[in-house]
């Protein structure tokens, strides 16, 4: 392929991990790039990734993800009131895997609660163990509005926008949810979802 990748180096922190982009103005329709030398990936294609001509990947292309993270979608499994279970948040699907910071718990005096996140799953299970033990009463869930899907999409918003209709801000989501006593159910999501 001519020129599929963005010539920009992503490192992480530690040096170990190299994140590379597609050429966004080969994947997103109506731009330049993608006129005159096509789209990248087209679906049902085939496509090998080699490094130095040896192969390091290969797989089959899927059709155009355009939905984006639905935070209302999510599911938080129970947790124990007095414990340092982990909450497990069942989100609709995968995100980026440099996002695992982009969620927060935030207890009923607006105190972020201290903890250790992480993504698993291929990035489709958040989990976030408490540094403290739990205590019953209401929680909020807050999600920075530009977590984003491995293809782009945005939380509330979508990667293929429009140039003469643009994306609006990214707007964060909040889901409650409390944690009873110990006697009690564990946790329960509250009904709906806010925007912050």
């Amino acid at each position: 392929m001519e020129a599929p990748f963005l010539q920009q180096e992503l490192w992480s922190p530690d040096a170990k991990i190299l994140t590379i982009l597609m050429h966004p103005g080969r994947v997103k329709t109506g731009l330049n790039a993608r006129e005159q030398l096509g789209p990248i990936l087209e679906a049902g294609g085939d496509v090998a990734l080699t490094f130095d001509g040896h192969p390091v990947k290969h797989w089959t292309v899927g059709p155009v993800d355009a939905s984006g993270p639905v935070a209302s979608a999510w599911q938080l499994l129970p947790v124990r009131a007095a414990s340092r279970q982990p909450l497990v948040v069942l989100l609709d699907g995968p995100v980026d895997g440099r996002d695992v910071g982009y969620l927060a718990v935030v207890d009923a005096s607006n105190g972020l609660v201290q903890g250790r996140a992480r993504l698993t799953n291929g990035e489709s299970t958040w989990t976030f163990t408490p540094n403290a033990p739990w205590r019953a009463g209401d929680y909020r869930l807050v999600v920075r509005g530009t977590l984003e899907d491995p293809a782009g999409n945005r939380l509330g918003g979508h990667f293929e926008t429009s140039i003469a209709a643009p994306a609006g801000p990214a707007i964060d989501a909040v889901v409650p949810f409390s944690i009873f006593p110990a006697a009690g159910p564990g946790i329960v999501k509250s009904a709906g979802m806010q925007a912050r």
